[in-house]
């Protein structure tokens, strides 16, 4: 619409004189159009809208529904429900099949958890805080795929014997381990990176949409809107890593550093 009003092909209303024109305003689901009573601008909208028909046809444009799934999670969905978490354990499962227990040696499926299977959950992990029933099942997975004891091979009754512990094994390499990383850890480090991008992104649409919705002072942490009744899931999971054990507010804020230069992101 604004290109087809730059090239004259459509004219806009002006609300006053000095004003510039408007062609259109959009809602959610809605489009309101404001055009001069001419003949010209009708015939000529009429041909953007069958543009916009054909393209949308090009694409492959779908009405979708809600829930929608974004990068395997569901949007929408509830993610206190057991139900919610189906999709990332299948996925999981699917990763890590028989064959490749079989096929590959010990090396290669460490190799293979650490490269391919550590990063399936990644986006869940950032805007969901895992409940440990589900963070449980994928370990499980990860430490029998290590063992090989995934696929008919390795029943039941002819599990391997575990020399080592797990927890040891997931240790950075510098500790004892192999690396393949501790799955509670990743998921409170990935939750905690959003207060670190609160400080870092002022200049960005959701800051501004988070600040605005919260009534949150720029120079106080994400996780001050914590006690607030109306958060979203995503918001409640992000501020709920303030209440872990192990004191990651103040794990987080000895470990940050403010640099001055212009003083425009610095509050004193």
């Amino acid at each position: 619409m604004k290109r087809a009003e730059s090239l004259g092909l459509i004219k806009g209303i002006k609300w006053s004189q000095e004003g510039e024109s408007i062609t259109h305003l959009q809602f959610a689901d809605d489009t309101i159009v404001f055009l001069q009573l001419k003949i010209m601008s009708i015939c000529n909208l009429k041909t953007v809208l069958q543009i916009l028909q054909l393209v949308s046809d090009i694409i492959g444009c779908k009405q979708g529904e809600w829930p929608l799934s974004y990068l395997g999670a569901k949007l929408g969905s509830n993610p206190r429900r057991k139900v919610f978490w189906k999709l990332l354990v299948d996925k999981c499962k699917d990763k890590l099949s028989a064959w490749k227990c079989c096929s590959l040696n010990q090396a290669g499926r460490t190799t293979l958890i650490k490269s391919v299977f550590n990063s399936i959950p990644i986006y869940w992990f950032q805007i969901y805080k895992i409940p440990k029933g589900i963070r449980d099942s994928i370990d499980k997975l990860r430490r029998g795929f290590f063992l090989g004891e995934i696929g008919q091979k390795y029943a039941q009754d002819r599990r391997k014997l575990h020399l080592i512990n797990w927890k040891q094994v997931c240790m950075p390499k510098c500790k004892g381990g192999l690396g393949i990383g501790n799955l509670k850890a990743r998921n409170h480090a990935l939750l905690l990176k959003w207060w670190w991008r609160w400080f870092k992104d002022i200049d960005f649409y959701w800051w501004r949409v988070i600040k605005n919705k919260y009534n949150l002072l720029p120079y106080k942490g994400i996780e001050k809107c914590a006690s607030r009744e109306d958060l979203s899931y995503i918001t409640k999971d992000i501020c709920s890593v303030k209440d872990e054990p192990w004191r990651s507010q103040f794990l987080f804020v000895s470990s940050i550093r403010w640099q001055v230069r212009n003083g425009e992101s610095v509050f004193f």
